[in-house]
């Protein structure tokens, strides 16, 4: 795109004289004049006579377009810089521009420098979004804020796998259940560690738990050693549609390779005897190996319908 330049009192002198078709025109001093660079253009004009458009300006001489009615000029004669009924027609039809505002300018350009500056493309991303610095970035969310990792919904499921939400980013994931239904009557909901890549699901006996129930009229608590999963929660579960395991599950420290990896979790589900109950409990898998991925499924059966999501807490 065609730039019009423009600087004030701009004036100096043929250095030799030109015909009337010649494009190359020597000036006593071609500094007086706009500074151009690729697709600009100014417009000067020779002895009051003929107006001339300037495209390229090497030392003293210029590169030009010659006017209507071009005619030959004598030595010395007077070359003035003008603003003519054309270059304000020019000026108007400019668009902003990258060649304008020379972005690679960000003091005076960059939105998070100016407050007249612009913004970046956007990415095309709806994840990320413009900070504070000038760049589209996915937001980490404040202390304690969560962020969605990964998100798997059930549909005669035998397990919904979770292997892509751990990162140095996060050392604490919560786990939200969502009317999770098994296939099968009396199912007992289970939760498994994996490890190395794959991952492989740990099913040795290497896990504990203890727990904290409760239903109308009745109360109880309870827990056990060297069991080959974790439960979600430590009950029989109905597969009444209208309710399902719901609940959340807090995982601390996955990629710890100093401690064991444990867990707090609170559900309400209906058992397989139409009784609402609900459900504190608390676990451990008692290994000092990184955790690579989560497995959830029921202890016979699929998973026949629900959704989990995990999210990272931010630190």
């Amino acid at each position: 795109m065609t730039i019009e330049r423009y600087k004030n009192d701009a004036v100096t002198k043929l250095d030799g004289a030109i015909n009337g078709v010649q494009l190359s025109i020597d000036v006593i001093d071609a500094a007086v004049f706009p500074t151009l660079t690729g697709g600009d253009q100014f417009r000067i004009r020779i002895d009051n006579e003929e107006d001339i458009i300037v495209s390229s300006v090497s030392g003293n001489t210029l590169t030009v377009t010659r006017g209507t009615g071009a005619t030959s000029h004598s030595d010395q004669s007077d070359v003035v810089h003008n603003l003519t009924a054309n270059g304000l027609i020019a000026l108007l039809n400019e668009r902003v521009t990258d060649i304008i505002l020379v972005t690679s300018d960000v003091i005076d350009n960059n939105v998070s420098t100016g407050k007249h500056g612009f913004a970046p493309k956007a990415p095309n991303d709806a994840t990320k979004y413009l900070d504070g610095t000038g760049a589209y970035s996915v937001p980490a969310g404040a202390s304690g804020a969560l962020v969605l990792l990964e998100q798997h919904t059930a549909s005669s499921s035998a397990t919904l796998d979770f292997t892509s939400f751990i990162s140095s980013t996060y050392d604490e994931y919560v786990f939200e259940i969502i009317n999770i239904i098994p296939a099968t009557a009396g199912a007992v909901g289970w939760w498994r560690c994996g490890t190395g890549a794959g991952p492989s699901w740990d099913t040795s006996s290497i896990y504990s738990y203890i727990h904290y129930g409760w239903r109308a009229g009745a109360a109880g608590q309870g827990g056990a050693a060297t069991q080959a999963q974790l439960l979600l929660p430590n009950a029989a579960i109905s597969t009444n549609a209208n309710w399902g395991i719901n609940g959340s599950l807090r995982l601390f420290s996955p990629q710890s390779t100093a401690v064991y990896k444990r867990f707090r979790g609170q559900f309400h589900y209906l058992n397989n005897s139409s009784q609402e109950e609900a459900q504190e409990s608390a676990g451990t898998y008692g290994s000092t190996t990184a955790i690579t991925g989560v497995r959830f499924l029921f202890s016979t059966g699929n998973v026949a319908s629900g959704i989990i999501r995990v999210y990272g807490v931010a630190k």
